[in-house]
């Protein structure tokens, strides 16, 4: 996962899911777990997060960030997909190169 863009946010994420009151970055990972782990990634499960993650995360953001929330919030989005998008070519190209 090194060198993958916003590798940072996804390994912080996954080291906020594992206490008691994730941060933006454990959020962030919540919201895309089923990509994560569609490509592989084991990301904990928290049903003790309410519903819907996005709310939790923009609202958060809105504490933090203030009218700064949105551009936050889509900047994230934005490193998340390129994340998963970085590790689904790796993902794929790996595959390729075992079948041949």
């Amino acid at each position: 996962m090194s060198g993958l863009p916003g590798a940072d946010l996804v390994l912080a994420g996954l080291n906020e899911l594992g206490e008691a009151v994730p941060g933006e970055c454990g959020l962030l990972v919540l919201l895309a777990s089923p990509r994560l782990r569609s490509v592989g990634l084991q990301v904990p499960v928290r049903i003790d997060i309410r519903r819907p993650v996005e709310h939790q995360l923009y609202e958060l953001l809105e504490m933090s960030h203030g009218e700064n929330a949105y551009s936050r919030y889509n900047s994230l989005l934005r490193r998340m997909a390129s994340f998963a998008h970085s590790l689904e070519q790796q993902r794929s190209q790996e595959m390729t190169d075992t079948v041949v």
